[in-house]
């Protein structure tokens, strides 16, 4: 039975997303790193067709105010990928192999411990551990316009991914929470990559079609912390059925030279089984005295989601400097999803003071919509119980960040968050009183070694 994620678990938290895997060092500058060739290894290497990248984030978060309690705390991510191109290592025209690994550190996260909220503070936390996250095989054919590839797979590389909302640290702007805080785990993305099987096909310049299917579990079913059942990164089983997703990207072609605008439609569906949110097996609500406690199930869940990212000013003096901004809608069954309903967006300008091109400044805001079934238990345990705490409602929050660009390898990004209504309004631990809105700020620093 894959049961619908809990409010402060690993599977309603550890929803990086896209941002997860992109560099978050805006720079296009040959340069290594702050270690360098190695001696003319790395070079070597790249004439050869391998290319290892090696990036450390690491960050502090302190609560000032709300939230579970006032505490700071810091942690940090290792990321070391390794791409192999077929063509120029092996004579294997259309051939693509990739690595990737973490080396997580820290102590328990800042929204486990401090906040209680859905989507997490910061994209990078998770348990401390070292596993490995993803490792494939992929090949093109009809020259890049068709590509099959199959492996250990994180949905947020390719699905529901926004290149402007990767600059956010909270995680509501990498894969959507609507979908990581009720798919088992939180689906097949940052920490745990799945088995699955993706197909790319292009048509033009303009038009792109993407489908892929994962294992409905990232790792093997069972009580406790997805992260401790599956401490390393080394489980390749197919188990809790199957989740399928599917995508059309539209990117119009622009002839000013500036990025097009991205536009996303998708669809997901997932075979297994899912707890109804509000009802016992005998339609009786599962805060009733008489329930007999077990859930209905569902055999099934699904959604759809659209997104785009729109770039809405460029200089024209041709700097650098510009202004975009992205939007993700997206909805799914609310008598078996805590999260029915998400809505997000934002805004970043890059250079928004002439003489720092590459700093890129960027506001935005996601809000949360909770089951109807969920607010609908919470009367139903205040009519039966004559105890009444809070309703579950919704979780909304803002962000402002500003990624200062040091050197082409190295930046530092402040940040400012507010959240109303922490895990969609429910209770502090023991009491009948909502967690309070919470503010809190943190600093990343994100190099290339």
């Amino acid at each position: 039975m894959l049961a619908n994620c809990t409010f402060g678990s690993p599977s309603a938290m550890a929803q990086a997303g896209a941002s997860a895997e992109a560099d978050p060092i805006q720079s296009t500058a040959p340069d290594f790193g702050v270690t360098g060739d190695w001696g003319g290894l790395r070079s070597h290497l790249l004439e050869s067709g391998a290319n290892i990248q090696l990036t450390q984030i690491g960050e502090a978060i302190g609560v000032a105010k709300g939230g579970l309690r006032q505490h700071s705390t810091a942690e940090g991510r290792l990321q070391a990928d390794l791409d192999i191109n077929g063509a120029q290592a092996f004579s294997w025209p259309g051939l693509t192999l990739h690595a990737n690994s973490w080396v997580l550190q820290g102590g328990q996260g800042p929204s486990r411990c401090c906040v209680g909220n859905i989507a997490t503070v910061s994209n990078i936390e998770a348990r401390p551990s070292a596993r490995l996250f993803t490792v494939w095989a992929q090949q093109s054919f009809l020259e890049d316009r068709l590509s099959v590839r199959a492996g250990k797979l994180a949905a947020d590389d390719e699905f529901a991914s926004s290149q402007v909302s990767a600059l956010f640290t909270n995680s509501a702007f990498g894969w959507p929470t609507f979908m990581g805080a009720n798919l088992p785990a939180g689906g097949p993305i940052f920490p745990l990559g799945a088995i699955g099987a993706r197909i790319k096909a292009a048509f033009g310049q303009d038009v792109t079609i993407l489908a892929a299917t994962f294992s409905g579990d990232p790792v093997k079913p069972g009580p406790g912390d997805p992260l401790i059942r599956q401490p390393d990164g080394l489980f390749f089983d197919w188990v809790g059925g199957n989740f399928t997703i599917a995508e059309f990207q539209f990117r119009p072609h622009r002839d000013d030279g500036a990025d097009p605008n991205n536009f996303h439609v998708g669809i997901w569906f997932h075979d297994g089984n899912f707890n109804d949110l509000r009802n016992d097996q005998f339609g009786r609500s599962l805060a009733d005295p008489l329930t007999s406690g077990i859930a209905r199930q569902h055999g099934s869940d699904w959604g759809a989601y659209a997104m785009c990212d729109i770039h809405l000013w460029r200089d024209p003096a041709n700097t650098g400097r510009d202004l975009s901004g992205f939007i993700t809608l997206g909805s799914q069954p609310r008598d078996r999803n805590a999260v029915s309903l998400m809505v997000s967006a934002g805004i970043n300008f890059r250079g928004m003071a002439e003489s720092r091109p590459d700093d890129v400044f960027g506001l935005a805001f996601a809000y949360l919509h909770m089951s109807q079934s969920l607010t609908s238990l919470d009367n139903d345990s205040c009519r039966f119980s004559g105890i009444c705490g809070p309703r579950r409602d919704f979780e909304f929050l803002v962000e402002m960040t500003h990624q200062i660009a040091i050197t082409p390898w190295w930046s530092l990004q402040p940040n400012l968050q507010y959240i109303a209504h922490p895990g969609g309004n429910i209770s502090q631990p023991g009491t009948n009183t909502a967690i309070p809105d919470a503010i809190y700020g943190g600093l990343r620093t994100s190099f290339r070694l």
